[in-house]
């Protein structure tokens, strides 16, 4: 953020990004469901998948790789049911086809099937396939922990980052994010596998700053901090062995779970082919805290934050931040002062609204919405 970027209400940006996805030709609660993603990111400092990715989003719908007229399917032991129809709560293991759809739809979809079986089973999974960029993963985690469920959801990408000791960058820089309910807003832990998530570099490259030089490298593993190497051919660095393992535990969990995802080296770089859907799997896992043995986990849960919060800081004018606890400050302070989204996007943005008929600015975000929303059948 800089002293020149304006600050702009969330609610309206989500009601401009709503309308502009369905001039773009998603149906309205698809529309909503990708605005929620997106906004959620903006809120929570999580720029790297927030309204940065609306232009790709908008080509990849125009090209066909993010498909409009989707028709996922889910797929249990006992064959596929109608995702229109009510899903049994005794499935504990599932499998949805995605279809191609936006991912945030089918991921949110696959939130409320979760929460239905760990309601009755105690623990469910599902594995979602055939799917696209999903965005932020806490925005799923924090809806299964505000139902009450430990989450664990996880995805593969496309090829970018280096393989630990490896010369082409054939990983994806595939992330997890673990949530637990607290008895007030959960708490979420997101991390991408590699050194830095590869939207965290485009968004240096769109204000046009430098990066760390120990985040990506260029062809033939150049050191660089230009931003711009890592869609000319280079790749983020891993985050270590252990972060080069974490990435193959969630190619192997998410992508190679059910036989029918794809693990991240397979899967299709969406800014390289925008005609087709990535193909890029999830799995995730929701554990029931109401079926513990033991009850007031969510108060175990706080307590413990507490207690890491209350350490002895080393550098005394800092305190001790538990996991997650910067994106949960920058939640609180931009839901009530606004979004600050840089110049150079806020410049992208107002051309889109130009070319879908909703303008963009602070003052008539919402009402481009609502006009849109209520035009004559």
């Amino acid at each position: 953020m800089s002293a020149g970027d304006p600050l702009l209400p969330a609610s309206r940006v989500h009601a401009w990004t709503v309308a502009v996805l369905c001039k773009a030709g998603l149906r309205d609660t698809d529309a909503v469901c990708v605005a929620d993603n997106l906004v959620e990111a903006e809120l929570r400092a999580v720029c790297s998948h927030g309204l940065m990715l609306l232009p790709m989003y908008l080509e990849r719908i125009r090209a066909g790789g993010i498909r409009t007229g989707h028709a996922m399917r889910l797929l249990t032991e006992d064959g596929p049911i109608s995702v229109a129809t009510e899903v049994p709560a005794t499935v504990p293991i599932m499998v949805l086809d995605a279809d191609g759809a936006p991912g945030q739809v089918a991921l949110t979809q696959a939130c409320g099937y979760l929460d239905a079986s760990a309601r009755a089973k105690g623990i469910a999974l599902i594995n979602v396939v055939n799917n696209n960029h999903v965005g932020m993963l806490a925005s799923y985690a924090r809806l299964l922990a505000e139902a009450g469920h430990i989450s664990i959801v996880m995805t593969t990408a496309g090829p970018s980052v280096y393989p630990y000791g490896g010369q082409d960058p054939v990983m994806g820089n595939n992330a997890i994010c673990v949530g637990a309910p607290t008895g007030g807003a959960p708490w979420l832990f997101d991390m991408a596998t590699g050194i830095v998530a590869c939207g965290k570099i485009r968004h240096l490259q769109l204000i046009g700053a430098t990066m760390d030089a120990h985040w990506a490298e260029g062809p033939a593993r150049l050191p660089t901090n230009d931003p711009a190497v890592l869609d000319q051919g280079g790749g983020v660095l891993p985050h270590g062995y252990k972060g080069f393992g974490w990435a193959c535990v969630v190619d192997i969990l998410a992508g190679l779970l059910d036989g029918g995802g794809r693990v991240g080296m397979d899967v299709t770089r969406q800014r390289l082919d925008a005609a087709q859907p990535t193909g890029c799997s999830q799995t995730m896992v929701a554990i029931s805290t109401a079926r513990l043995r033991t009850p007031g986990f969510a108060g175990h849960v706080s307590d413990y934050l507490e207690r890491l919060r209350a350490c002895q800081p080393q550098d005394p004018t800092q305190a001790v931040l538990a996991p997650g606890d910067i994106e949960a400050s920058h939640f609180r302070l931009r839901s009530e002062h606004g979004l600050p989204l840089p110049v150079a996007l806020v410049r992208k943005l107002t051309e889109i609204g130009a070319a879908h008929g909703c303008t963009f600015n602070a003052d008539n975000a919402y009402d481009a919405y609502h006009a849109y929303a209520h035009k004559p059948a």
